[in-house]
């Protein structure tokens, strides 16, 4: 004969299991509130990497700036960059040159402002959360402070042929627009955290790639920068966005219901 519990003792145990779940519901969003407010420790950490990111930065690419202003500059190196440069100007047409102007203005400084104020202000509003925000804004914020800084130290003079662009800086390593250009690159790190989407996945890294590659044509098309100065901008923009990635993953950890919501993500069965 099989023995039934009590009734009551059923009740009695459903209401114990509600009340933890009820008490671990209360706990979790207790934290999630505390979690919102950054401490102090947090922001003066992340302040203090981040002036290391750009120090170090700032040193290894003006160093590579002298030493393609200084010993390769007389080698292939340089001669590839007159080669490029010269070509470029030799096949230039009316329809490139139109062309090239719209593609070099996907990382013109007002262009990279409004859109990057856009694309933080979307995430923030539809993730609420500030960390995918902090990481966009941060890398272009970090990107714009070395290059401004290497381009002034290295004094690299731009190309000596007939520019298509009007330029307020004479010089020109590294390639700030196609660093910005490449910066963006942390939009796609957003997207592949954020989305198990293969479409928008695919779309956000072949932009991620052909953007900085298009600006860095055009800009070497319209006779203001060398191949060099354009590869170098292309890796800075990467490197700025990787410092800050790692800075912000390390000073600012996930909340427990943003982590409970990605992992709640990647257990969801795929529609049929």
């Amino acid at each position: 004969m099989t023995n039934v519990p009590p009734e009551g003792s059923t009740v009695r145990g459903a209401g114990r299991r509600g009340t933890a779940a009820a008490s671990n519901r209360h706990s979790t969003e207790s934290f999630d509130r505390h979690r919102t407010r950054v401490t102090r420790h947090e922001l003066t950490l992340a302040a203090v990497l981040l002036v290391c990111a750009y120090l170090a930065l700032t040193a290894i690419w003006a160093a590579l700036g002298f030493l393609v202003i200084g010993p390769l500059a007389d080698s292939r190196v340089g001669a590839v960059d007159h080669d490029v440069t010269n070509w470029l100007v030799e096949h230039r047409t009316p329809m490139l040159d139109n062309l090239s102007s719209l593609g070099t203005m996907f990382a013109d400084t007002w262009v990279k402002v409004i859109a990057t104020a856009v694309i933080a202000a979307i995430m923030l509003v539809g993730w609420r959360s500030w960390r995918e925000p902090l990481l966009v804004c941060a890398a272009l914020i970090l990107e714009a402070a070395v290059f401004i800084t290497v381009t002034w130290i290295v004094g690299r003079p731009r190309p000596d042929v007939v520019a298509l662009d009007e330029v307020s800086v004479d010089t020109s390593f590294p390639s700030g627009h196609a660093a910005a250009a490449a910066a963006y690159c942390a939009i796609a790190i957003v997207i592949f955290e954020r989305t198990r989407n293969v479409w928008l996945r695919t779309i956000t890294v072949v932009v991620a790639v052909a953007l900085p590659l298009i600006v860095g044509s055009c800009r070497m098309y319209r006779g203001v920068h060398y191949l060099t100065d354009v590869i170098a901008g292309i890796v800075l923009g990467v490197a700025c966005v990787v410092a800050v990635y790692a800075i912000v993953r390390r000073c600012f950890q996930q909340t427990a219901s943003e982590s409970h919501r990605s992992e709640s993500r990647d257990h969801r069965p795929d529609p049929p």
